[in-house]
């Protein structure tokens, strides 16, 4: 088979694009600034989100102000949540991603108190493990009123994380309360309480 080796390829006008008439097979990476035409033919091309995955607790979680990283009772949510892709894993409350990219994470606890009257902050942070480094990266405030009966509030964290490395980039979850309150874990016949969610936006 001949090769032909060129830096540059112009058309007859010096401005024209080149036509391939009986068509053309590449074997190696093709690069564009634009692309014209149908699409009808292009192959090994993704759309759509790539992973959506939605967890939740299994159990209430009481929570207090000295309250550290929630490390049980995690399960994944499918069964009341749709899902795409590859599932997140869990260990001891350290979750690793199935593919390296860039994620948007949501952590969305119900909070409920039922017996004290006293009003108190309630929060959600998220915390990033890098190579065992821990370091906190998301956090939402929010407050439950001193009335008698159930009071609830749902502080959302949300962050943007890239994952570059699956081996040592992880992410682990905490809740805080002045005073003693509880995280839900229970359900509705169509919806979850808490959920935490994590969709893949891209490659990193």
């Amino acid at each position: 088979m001949s090769e032909i080796r060129v830096e540059n390829i112009i058309g007859e006008t010096g401005t024209d694009a080149v036509k391939f008439t009986k068509g053309i097979n590449v074997t190696g990476v093709t690069t564009a600034t634009s692309f014209s035409g149908s699409g009808a033919a292009l192959t090994g091309i993704t759309s759509g989100l790539p992973m959506l995955d939605v967890w939740t607790i299994s159990s209430d979680v009481n929570v207090t102000s000295s309250s550290d990283f929630i490390t049980s009772n995690w399960t994944r949510a499918n069964s009341y949540q749709a899902t795409i892709g590859s599932a997140m894993t869990e260990s001891s409350g350290v979750f690793t991603f199935p593919s390296t990219g860039i994620y948007e994470v949501m952590f969305s606890p119900q909070f409920n108190e039922s017996e004290s009257s006293t009003n108190r902050y309630v929060t959600t942070q998220i915390y990033k493990v890098i190579s065992g480094s821990v370091t906190m990266i998301g956090e939402s405030v929010g407050s439950i009123t001193g009335v008698s009966g159930n009071t609830y509030a749902r502080p959302i964290s949300h962050v943007y994380f890239d994952v570059t490395d699956v081996s040592t980039h992880k992410l682990k979850f905490k809740c805080l309360s002045i005073n003693t309150t509880i995280i839900m874990s229970g359900h509705s016949s169509n919806f979850l309480y808490t959920t935490l969610t994590f969709k893949k936006l891209g490659d990193t």
